[in-house]
């Protein structure tokens, strides 16, 4: 953990959360630390956080019969079981341990508490909640609110509500939790959810994205995935088309996948162009500096990109908050006037300015997009101007995501940072001509819930298209003149 985050802060790249994934315990439902691998985890932490890093860590809802809280949740009847009132004890190929049934409020409030004194207490900050499914289907065993069979999907609910209830009684700061699953409902929760542990092969990635804006679509708008794909590595795999980036300094890592670091690459630009950007998997090392001389600088440029658009993306959050609208969405839901976008699946929104267009074909370097009508597109790495309602071809080499920008977007750009917890200023605001144009800036302190009692910022922008003018009113949100900031795009 520390050495990722020294190799991060050394090379000056943007990062914000750390990840420890489980079995960093004894046994499944121990909730300890293993002495050797972690003396003191509090003292990582605190070396983290002074490198303004925050770190999430994995907990499971499951016991085994050798963890030290089995036989009192058993006294208690808190598990999920069996109509005998046995615990439900895995599946056929799964035997690790039984689920705490937190749709039981004293089960729930009792489990946060647990989690809460030997977890979060030693620093760390918000959790990943993993087998929210459960992963032990409850049909044919029953719950505290009923049989499993009708009460079947409302685990991811219950689950997370123990733990958002028990961040807002018991921690400062909000509430941040990756769950595996969701039920209508968990987005209040404080909740991301990411589409669990998918392969890492050209089609996964392909089907991620209309698997993800159906997922937003339900109104979940935190919606991720691993980028990169979750399960191991193939030993050999030889593509079609010969790979856009060499894999033979990173063989370590990628072993005979000769074409990973480009799908890990592709994968990247696409996960820039999410509500939550997170990389995961099961690779030996997954940093920026481990897929290749080749690959690296592909990926530092878009974590860049990144944190130049947290402004403008922190601000998408605010306005889904408001609204419940979803900030990566499909097609159809800005252009529903467009026939054409009606089942159109590998091109999305992301705010109201950008259209992204994922690269998922191996090998490629171009590819047709279809632009909405009612509008003309900025291609936002060219500036070329295009008219909508048509098809197009463009140039997409390795280093290229696929992106334009509505005519009339106003997007705010934040100066270089290396995490969240630095200030960041609005260094310009960049305006896309040919159309009038509208967006709001917000701020607040990025962790409390001042929020709620109206301790924010807004800053509502203009542009005025016939008057190539760009106005704004409310909150300061810079101080140099509006000649330094402004930044028009000429085509």
């Amino acid at each position: 953990m520390l050495n990722v985050a020294k190799g991060y802060r050394e090379r000056h790249l943007p990062a914000d959360v750390l990840v420890l994934d489980w079995f960093y315990y004894n046994t499944m439902g121990q909730l300890d630390f293993v002495p050797d691998r972690f003396p003191d985890p509090a003292a990582m932490n605190k070396q983290l956080h002074d490198m303004g890093f925050q770190t999430m860590i994995s907990v499971w809802p499951r016991f085994t019969k050798q963890s030290r809280y089995y036989d009192f949740i058993l006294k208690h009847g808190w598990f999920e079981h069996l109509a005998d009132g046995t615990p439900t004890n895995g599946l056929p190929y799964d035997r690790a341990g039984s689920d705490i049934d937190t749709s039981n409020p004293e089960a729930a409030r009792w489990y946060w508490g647990v989690i809460r004194d030997n977890i979060l207490s030693e620093g760390f900050d918000c959790l990943w909640m993993d087998e929210t499914e459960p992963d032990l289907p409850p049909n044919g065993s029953y719950l505290s609110v009923g049989p499993g069979t009708r009460y079947f999907n409302i685990y991811p609910l219950v689950h997370t509500s123990a733990m958002y209830d028990g961040f807002r009684r018991d921690v400062k700061h909000r509430a941040l939790i990756l769950s595996r699953d969701a039920y209508l409902g968990s987005q209040r929760n404080g909740t991301m959810i990411w589409s669990s542990d998918i392969y890492p092969t050209w089609d996964a990635f392909r089907r991620q994205i209309p698997t993800g804006l159906d997922f937003t679509a339900s109104g979940m708008a935190y919606w991720t995935n691993d980028v990169g794909g979750w399960q191991y590595l193939p030993l050999v795999h030889h593509p079609a088309h010969a790979p856009l980036l060499d894999p033979s300094d990173a063989r370590e890592n990628v072993g005979g996948y000769d074409d990973y670091p480009e799908l890990y690459a592709r994968w990247f630009e696409y996960g820039t162009f999410l509500p939550i950007m997170r990389t995961h998997g099961s690779r030996k090392y997954n940093e920026v500096w481990s897929y290749g001389k080749q690959a690296e600088p592909i990926l530092e440029k878009y974590l860049k990109l990144r944190y130049q658009l947290m402004p403008y993306i922190y601000s998408l959050g605010y306005k889904t908050y408001q609204t419940g609208a979803p900030f990566m969405r499909a097609l159809f839901m800005d252009f529903p006037n467009d026939p054409k976008i009606a089942d159109l699946r590998d091109e999305y929104m992301f705010g109201p300015a950008f259209l992204v267009a994922p690269v998922t074909e191996q090998g490629a370097t171009s590819r047709e997009i279809y632009l909405p009508a009612g509008t003309d597109w900025f291609n936002y790495w060219t500036s070329e101007r295009v008219h909508g309602g048509q098809t197009i071809k463009v140039d997409a080499p390795v280093d290229i995501l696929p992106l334009f920008v509505r005519a009339g977007s106003v997007v705010p750009l934040g100066s270089s940072i290396e995490s969240t917890s630095q200030a960041q200023k609005i260094e310009h605001v960049r305006v896309y001509p040919g159309a009038d144009g509208e967006f709001t800036i917000y701020s607040d302190d990025g962790n409390t819930y001042g929020y709620e009692k109206g301790d924010f910022k807004t800053t509502r922008l203009h542009w005025d298209d016939a008057a190539q003018r760009l106005t704004h009113e409310g909150a300061s949100a810079w101080t140099e003149p509006d000649s330094q900031i402004l930044e028009r795009v000429t085509p």
